[in-house]
């Protein structure tokens, strides 16, 4: 019972020791994936190409990766906004490790007891 209550406290970003490890994994996996290979996936977009709408976000995760690879005019290039949301993840990702630190730092605890 305690593994899938911290399951769903992962999944649902919960407290701040959750989305600590969700971006910690968020930022392992834009860094790992091969960044030259994204571009030739078969569906872009399932909203441009079932609906023929063109969403804000197309091209964000080829963009973040190439973020990630040190490829700021290709980032630029795939999505504009790959920018601004760099910087909210960072911005959420930091104070969430300063409230787990403190945490730890009140209770002597890594992780909340579910």
């Amino acid at each position: 019972k305690k593994i899938k209550v911290f399951l769903f406290d992962l999944l649902s970003f919960n407290t701040s020791q959750a989305r600590v490890i969700n971006f910690l994994l968020i930022f392992l996996v834009a860094f790992l994936v091969p960044t030259n290979k994204l571009q030739y996936l078969p569906v872009r977009s399932i909203w441009k190409e079932v609906f023929n709408v063109e969403p804000y976000s197309v091209g964000l995760t080829r963009a973040m990766s190439r973020l990630f690879h040190g490829d700021f005019i290709g980032a630029w290039n795939f999505n504009k906004l790959a920018y601004p949301v760099l910087a909210v993840m960072l911005f959420l990702f930091i104070t969430s490790l300063v409230e787990s630190i403190k945490y730890y730092k009140k209770t002597g605890k890594i992780y909340p007891e579910i």
